[in-house]
């Protein structure tokens, strides 16, 4: 396996970004994958303009995801906090990468 490259997503990203975060999602859920639902709303999460997507870059294959969002108030509903505060929402790696460091 060659070297990994911890890089900002573009747009260009968001639908390998999307496949890795299916595939992962499956293999924790027994194979199933997720319904059509959960992946709008992931790529919904995604397309926000304060969402942030880091990618997980193989030789050009994206192996890995993360997006992280600003933290908001009450729960998530309220005004965001500030940059100071985020939250991880997703963070996945496709398959054998699983086991091994990144970056």
């Amino acid at each position: 396996m060659g070297k990994v490259v911890l890089k900002r997503g573009l747009p260009q990203d968001v639908d390998a970004a999307v496949t890795v975060w299916r595939v992962a999602s499956a293999a924790r859920r027994d194979g199933r994958p997720p319904s059509p639902e959960r992946e709008a709303q992931v790529r919904g999460s995604l397309g926000k303009p304060d969402a942030f997507l880091v990618v997980a870059d193989a030789a050009g294959a994206i192996v890995g995801m993360a997006v992280g969002m600003p933290g908001l108030a009450l729960d998530g509903v309220g005004p965001r906090r500030g940059w100071a505060s985020h939250r991880r929402a997703l963070v996945h790696l496709a398959g054998l990468r699983r086991a091994r460091p990144v970056g």
